[in-house]
């Protein structure tokens, strides 16, 4: 009985060194060592290349807090590192665009530093994302043209809005503004009826097409626009509502003085 009492005692020793290590408290959050912090650098970066789509009701998951985007913080940096985000599908090195939405080095470097340093909130509010979706990006429009209704577009997951423009003389139009009334469009793309000459296009983080001084595209008499949109709803099969969605107003900031013609 005595030797049985003493192998259960040093049993029980064993087991508590062997679970002691267990017990140890874990850490809280990983150690802090870089000086991005989110409410600073992180949330301006986000909302001037993300938030566009990445919004409440938006075509994607909203990054606009703190508690939004650090569960997604190592995703985020797989994304950047692979550059598939935010979307830029024209190749580096070949000159540069004026609405390049993709990262610059130091964006990138700002957003790698702040995941690998520990994703540190900083204190304070950040500064708030501006909504720039619910009104004219280029300042109030000469005119504005709404198609009623969708049609199929020869586009795969597309649907086809016919501007009639009923313009008895040529125009020559210097930009196009574009309201598509559906939180889910993700593009559009504008071409003239007839000649299939690209227009302009859409996208959320890039709202109007505005050409460079002094150029124009010129429209001819009685000209139709063909709007081409893409919206998630179609991808998933969803119905788009035709009351909402089909008001498609593009707005023309346009003069007869331009002198040199785009396209």
């Amino acid at each position: 009985m005595r030797c049985m009492r003493v192998i259960g005692v040093a049993a029980a020793v064993m087991l508590i060194v062997i679970c002691a290590p267990w017990l140890q408290p874990m850490e809280a959050h990983n150690p802090t060592t870089t000086t991005v912090l989110f409410h600073r650098e992180v949330v301006q970066i986000l909302n001037a290349k993300c938030a566009s789509c990445h919004k409440p009701n938006g075509m994607a998951m909203p990054l606009q807090t703190y508690d939004e985007v650090r569960p997604w913080a190592v995703a985020i940096k797989e994304e950047v590192l692979a550059r598939r985000m935010p979307p830029w599908p024209a190749e580096r090195g070949y000159g540069t665009f004026t609405n390049d939405a993709g990262l610059t080095l130091r964006e990138q470097e700002f957003l790698i530093s702040w995941i690998e340093g520990g994703v540190p909130r900083g204190d304070g509010a950040p500064p708030p994302y501006v909504d720039h979706s619910g009104h004219w990006m280029l300042g109030a429009p000469e005119h504005i043209y709404t198609a009623p209704a969708a049609s199929e577009s020869p586009r795969r997951g597309f649907r086809r809005y016919v501007i009639e423009t009923r313009g008895a003389a040529a125009t020559f139009v210097r930009a196009f503004d574009f309201n598509p009334g559906d939180s889910h469009a993700r593009a559009a793309f504008y071409t003239l009826e007839g000649t299939g000459q690209f227009l302009g296009g859409w996208t959320p983080g890039h709202p109007a097409t505005q050409f460079p001084e002094p150029s124009a595209v010129r429209l001819p008499p009685n000209a139709r626009v063909l709007v081409d949109v893409l919206s998630t709803r179609l991808v998933t099969a969803s119905p788009i509502d035709s009351r909402s969605a089909g008001g498609v107003p593009i707005s023309s900031l346009g003069d007869d003085t331009a002198t040199e013609l785009v396209g």
